[in-house]
């Protein structure tokens, strides 16, 4: 569920107009998901394979988009390397 303050940043009467949001520790993608289908760029970042898999699932049966990266190895690994891709269902 999104949190009601993330609800009324994109739905309330003091709305932000869609723009860039970065999302750190997405587990499965619910918050960047809503995001992305009001409009906003969303890039997610999150260390745990099966919760970005299930990230991409979702974004699958909405048919959103956003960006979404996972680092898999240990965390002295140079961030840099990561691996990046669109979690959609394309």
């Amino acid at each position: 569920m999104t949190p009601p303050e993330l609800v009324a940043l994109t739905e309330g009467p003091r709305r932000l107009p869609p723009g860039r949001a970065l999302e750190l520790g997405y587990g499965t993608g619910t918050n960047a998901l809503y995001f992305a289908r009001h409009g906003w760029d969303v890039t997610a970042v999150d260390l745990i394979d099966r919760a970005v898999e299930r990230a991409r699932q979702k974004a699958a049966e909405t048919g959103a988009a956003y960006g979404c990266c996972t680092e898999t190895a240990p965390a002295s690994t140079n961030w840099t390397r990561r691996a990046r891709s669109t979690c959609s269902s394309t």
